[in-house]
């Protein structure tokens, strides 16, 4: 059964190895090195306290994949309302 839903801090360690298996295959992300868990854990940790929320897609309870959005240029008056938009599946 299939479930989209907001992130909780149980659902990190997979959404990193998500990520990191997209940096290790050299996809669409602006890191070269994967990311720690600290690192993600901070990440999660400003998106917890912003209008930008992560969501992750369930499939049989297990973590598919993740789309989080996050504030387009961060500090520029006029693009305020805009977001950026990431998204990551699980290779399996």
């Amino acid at each position: 059964m299939s479930n989209i839903r907001t992130i909780r801090i149980k659902d990190l360690e997979a959404v990193n190895d998500i990520y990191n298996q997209a940096v290790r295959a050299k996809f669409s992300t602006a890191d070269t090195e994967p990311i720690s868990m600290e690192q993600r854990l901070s990440w999660f940790r400003e998106h917890e306290l912003s209008d930008f929320p992560v969501y992750v897609w369930e499939e049989k309870a297990v973590i598919a994949g993740w789309i989080s959005f996050s504030p387009y240029r961060k500090g520029r008056k006029a693009l305020q309302s805009t977001a950026e938009i990431s998204y990551y599946v699980h290779s399996a």
